[in-house]
């Protein structure tokens, strides 16, 4: 049984590997002496997301991995034609691009990029110091079945995970949170809740957490609060 298990996983990867180079030289022509290169990219990214495919992982995270890893060994513009080709969105491609110099991005910051659900800029304004981070939430969906700790627990990961953007401007930059009337974030049947009570949590929460990173990570400021509408 242990040998069909690792037979399997092999096999998987293989072909997420087979899958992957196909991306990748379909991005664009690969460099005579880089094949062995693009193999280990394809490789290394097949075993990283074998797993996450098989838990329903969208496909295009595949690119978006590959990107990555085709920035980490220098392949910078092999890195933005995978994005520029894969990635439609225009928003969402920004973001992603964005991401990709930036150390210590979690999965989990890259398929709520992916997604959306967050966006980062870090040329948002010529008058303010640092990147911009948005924490959307109208692109996070929510049931009135929904525990409300969880989707707290949702706000607090997802800020967390936006931390690193603000690492090499030591805290300057702020945080956007986007929201409108049809996001009521904590609303539950039969509770009755002003809007202005749900967000002034959610303030709050998102405050806690940046300044808690700020003090965790050693940084000169904390990112400022914004709130747009939507």
């Amino acid at each position: 049984m242990v040998c069909e298990i690792q037979s399997t996983e092999t096999v998987r990867e293989d072909a997420l590997c087979e899958y992957a180079l196909g991306e990748l030289e379909a991005a664009g022509p690969i460099e005579p002496g880089q094949e062995s290169l693009y193999r280990d990219v394809a490789r290394s990214v097949a075993v990283y997301c074998a797993d996450d495919l098989a838990r329903g992982m969208p496909a295009a995270f595949v690119p978006v991995l590959l990107s990555r890893a085709l920035w980490g060994v220098g392949e910078c513009d092999a890195a933005e034609r995978m994005m520029n080709r894969r990635i439609t969105q225009r928003t969402v491609r920004r973001t992603l691009k964005a991401l990709l110099p930036i150390r210590d991005v979690s999965p989990m910051l890259w398929k709520a990029a992916l997604y959306g659900s967050v966006r980062c800029h870090d040329d948002w304004s010529s008058e303010n110091a640092g990147p911009l981070g948005v924490l959307d939430l109208t692109r996070i969906r929510m049931t009135p079945c929904d525990i409300e700790l969880a989707r707290f627990l949702s706000v607090r990961a997802l800020v967390r995970a936006l931390a690193p953007i603000w690492e090499a401007s030591s805290g300057e930059g702020a945080l956007a949170i986007r929201w409108n009337d049809a996001a009521a974030f904590t609303m539950r049947p039969g509770r009755q809740r002003k809007q202005t009570g749900e967000r002034r949590d959610v303030i709050a929460l998102c405050r806690d957490v940046l300044a808690r990173e700020s003090e965790r990570r050693g940084w000169q400021s904390v990112p400022r609060l914004m709130c747009c509408p939507g």
